[in-house]
């Protein structure tokens, strides 16, 4: 061989003065590394002593579930009372509206009977003024007439009002 010629044995494409390390090396061959292994084995002792808790923080961290159930519990139940709240104000409306309506009925019940009591002695007043002049006749007759359009259009609302019913 010629002195003079540099000859390499390395591996191909490999870098001149680069060395691998062990890791490199290591992973390479599919090995774990020591690093790799250490990490590993304290992992694992960390779950151990994540395990081996101390009966406060195991207390603590059951009071701090409890604590999340109760409050899940109690914003269940403000959320009953809240509907049952709306149920009440929309029955207290249609109670309100109920009576309303149960008022103007009374209201037109009355005026019917006032005005059938009006029918009755315009009735009587006409039988009595049988014997009176012709005049008075027609006078009371066209009261009783006024009153009775009046009878009728009270009922015509009180039908209206017990068909809305």
């Amino acid at each position: 061989m010629d002195n003079n010629a540099l000859t390499h044995y390395g591996v191909l494409g490999m870098k001149w003065g680069v060395r691998r390390s062990q890791a490199e090396l290591d992973r390479a061959a599919g090995r774990k590394s020591d690093k790799a292994e250490k990490s590993r084995q304290r992992k694992i002792a960390a779950g151990k002593t994540i395990m081996k808790a101390s009966a406060k923080t195991r207390a603590l961290a059951r009071a701090v579930v409890n604590e999340t159930l109760f409050n899940k519990e109690l914003q269940a139940e403000f959320r009953k009372e809240q509907a049952f709240k709306r149920e009440l104000a929309a029955a207290k409306k249609e109670a309100a509206t109920l009576a309303k309506e149960k008022a103007k009925t009374e209201r037109i019940r009355n005026a019917l009977i006032a005005a059938d009591k009006e029918v009755a002695r315009l009735e009587s007043e006409t039988r009595r003024a049988t014997g009176r002049d012709e005049r008075a006749k027609k006078v009371l007759e066209q009261l009783l007439n006024d009153y009775g359009s009046q009878r009728v259009e009270i009922a015509r609302q009180l039908s209206n009002l017990d068909k809305k019913k």
